[in-house]
């Protein structure tokens, strides 16, 4: 059974899609929107990146946002200069409450644990949801993610509270795409210390495979102030549009710090350097 799931932006158009056809009208906080309730969409990890120019995608942001939160980091001054607007979420004008990455490298050691020591495992889960939130301009929308391998494949089941598919859904599915590769990266490398030579690693290594992104929101939506551009874009010819970038194989890379460094060098776009499956994103 090939349960591969299909690539960012043909992912992203059939939720933009079914939530123009389906939605129903609501206003949480007085900000109306058309939502569709508990929707899952399954995207392939390798093929992450929306590259349709209609929708004029934050790259910079997209890689400084990714290493932002592989690094555990909250701290407003290690993003802002990526986006003109992120700062309206803090609280305090220094931190991000919300921020997933702090919970995320809190969990990552029992994690690798889970998928180390049983590769059928459920254990896997990490939460991001902060029991009892205080009043805050940034609840984290995630609450709890999971990591099960199956037939060779690693996948990630990402719960969310509230998707906003227009602005949000295309920078979370690839941050959790490279969380993904990054938690590949770090059973590699557990495992190369594990093993005394080079031909035993080789031996008795079982390389992975990145598989799906499993999104499932309570809600997911689009704003009233960007649903004309939804219906432009659908409209239009985006598939035909997009173009098309290497697929991301985090064993391409040498060990888990390397895709750090990989995405920090995306986001200051500094050098093209080896790996560069984005390099088209780019030109």
């Amino acid at each position: 059974m090939d349960n591969t799931g299909k690539n960012a932006n043909d992912e992203w158009l059939n939720l933009l899609g079914n939530i123009i056809t389906y939605g129903e009208k609501r206003a949480p906080r007085d900000l109306p929107v058309t939502e569709i309730l508990c929707n899952t969409t399954i995207m392939n990890m390798k093929k992450p990146v929306i590259s349709i120019p209609g929708r004029k995608m934050g790259y910079k942001f997209m890689t400084a946002e990714a290493k932002w939160i592989l690094s555990g980091d909250n701290r407003i001054r290690n993003i802002n200069k990526y986006s003109p607007f992120i700062w309206e979420f803090s609280d305090d004008g220094e931190f991000y409450n919300g921020a997933y990455g702090p919970k995320i490298i809190d969990q990552l050691t029992y994690i690798c644990d889970m998928l180390e020591q049983d590769l059928d495992t459920r254990q896997a889960v990490l939460t991001i949801w902060r029991e009892n939130p205080r009043p805050s301009r940034d609840i984290s929308c995630t609450t709890q993610l999971q990591f099960m391998i199956r037939d060779g494949k690693l996948h990630c089941m990402d719960t969310m509270r509230s998707s906003d598919a227009w602005l949000g859904w295309v920078y979370d599915v690839f941050n959790m795409s490279m969380l993904s590769g990054y938690i590949m990266l770090l059973l590699r490398d557990r495992a190369s210390r594990r093993y005394k030579t080079e031909k035993e690693f080789n031996e008795n290594f079982k390389p992975l495979e990145l598989g799906n992104l499993y999104l499932t929101a309570a809600s997911h939506h689009i704003y009233d102030k960007d649903i004309d551009k939804v219906h432009d874009l659908i409209s239009s010819d985006a598939r035909e549009d997009a173009f098309e970038y290497q697929e991301f194989t985090p064993y391409s890379f040498e060990d888990a710090n390397e895709l750090l460094l990989h995405l920090g060098d995306l986001s200051e776009r500094n050098q093209i350097v080896k790996n560069d499956f984005l390099k088209e994103l780019y030109k």
